[in-house]
């Protein structure tokens, strides 16, 4: 994003004295230098970059020490501002993504953990034994999953189809990282135990976009 660069205040008010006493071929000779340090970034924001280096020092090693430190910062800024992120003044980054031309936008996901429950001997949910051992293997994990960053849990049951339904919802940052680990170590181990519970079938995951609008 190009409007994301910021140029230190010096380094423009410098700019006329410094460049007069630099003679054009050896501008010329620095900027190739540092046109080759710089990533496949925008032209622009690669011309930006080298103008406000060469109005700071004359001298090669020292421009290649700022290109790197302006490069980093631009490489920070970048990671936690992607295309559609949203800022709030003095907060962190939020990340946000969209699905497409859907105009369907969203900052969290939800790893959905879910089972068919039988009902009890009356036909509903209200002592079905199976029911009552999901909800205590979900109260055991519960504090475990409360630790994982940004998660907020929350438990979906239905009386007629006899759902019971888990989910732990994170912005897209913090869910990513426990997606790359494959939700483990959490996962598996409930997901064998809820198996487990007499009466439970349909043991399933799911992974959804979770917004409240």
């Amino acid at each position: 994003n190009e409007n994301l660069i910021m140029i230190p205040a010096t380094a423009t008010t410098t700019a006329t004295t410094t460049t007069e006493m630099m003679g054009e071929e050896e501008m010329a000779s620095s900027n190739n230098d540092l046109s080759m340090e710089l990533p496949l970034i925008g032209c622009a924001t690669r011309q930006i970059i080298i103008n406000a280096i060469i109005t700071t020092t004359t001298t090669t090693t020292t421009m290649k020490i700022q290109a790197a430190l302006l490069l980093s910062t631009l490489a920070i800024t970048t990671a936690f501002a992607p295309i559609g992120s949203t800022t709030t003044p003095n907060s962190s980054t939020q990340l946000r993504a969209e699905i497409g031309e859907t105009g369907i936008a969203f900052e969290n996901v939800a790893r959905e953990w879910r089972c068919k429950y039988t009902a009890g001997p009356s036909g509903g949910p209200g002592d079905s034994d199976s029911l009552k051992e999901c909800q205590a293997l979900l109260s055991e994990y519960l504090p475990k999953l409360k630790e994982l960053p940004g998660a907020k849990v929350t438990r979906q049951v239905c009386g007629g189809c006899l759902d019971f339904k888990v989910s732990i919802v994170q912005p897209l940052e913090e869910h990513g990282a426990w997606a790359e680990v494959n939700y483990e170590p959490l996962e598996s181990e409930f997901l064998e135990r809820l198996k487990g519970i007499e009466g439970v079938s349909q043991v399933e995951t799911q992974e959804i976009t979770f917004e409240a609008l």
